[in-house]
């Protein structure tokens, strides 16, 4: 297989992975960082339902090119990941656990449902965890006032019974 057949195929398997749901792709640069951190980052990644990228500026403009993350271009610059997935909470917890492991991990920015997003938005984003934290958080504060309605009543029932 010849070099130019090699690199069709990346921008090709980039394109497929892009276009099948992916609302989230978040650019970071990894200058410095070591081979074993950056293997913990793609487990951190593959935990998480993420797909880690490393491949050439080129082949990823090439990739991103007439895409809804067309943006991402102009921020592609050195040496860089990119971490694509179906949800935006995951992406971004990704990169801020990676971020614990590695201070040479940077982020640069991202696009999130076709809208371009700085390394702050993205750090504000990553707060609420992965999605399913995000899940459970959101089922126990319907649970609360349940439980809590549930209290008083019960309250209200012994009163009565010790009349």
């Amino acid at each position: 297989m010849s070099n130019i057949e090699i690199k069709k195929n990346i921008v090709s398997n980039f394109q497929e992975k892009i276009n099948d749901g992916v609302v989230t792709i978040v650019v970071a640069h990894y200058r410095g960082m070591t081979v074993q951190e950056l293997f913990e980052a793609r487990k951190i990644a593959r935990d998480n339902d993420v797909n880690m990228f490393v491949m050439k500026n080129t082949l990823a403009r090439r990739a991103l090119d007439g895409t809804s993350f067309s943006e991402l271009q102009e921020i592609l610059s050195g040496p860089t990941i990119m971490f694509i997935s179906n949800s935006a909470i995951n992406s971004a917890y990704v990169t801020k656990k990676v971020c614990k492991i590695s201070k040479k991990f940077e982020v640069i920015g991202g696009v999130i449902e076709n809208k371009m997003f700085t390394k702050e938005d993205l750090s504000s984003i990553a707060k609420y965890e992965n999605t399913d934290n995000l899940r459970s958080s959101f089922l126990s504060l319907l649970q609360y006032p349940m439980s809590y309605f549930g209290a008083t009543l019960n309250a209200y029932v012994e009163s009565q019974q010790n009349k």
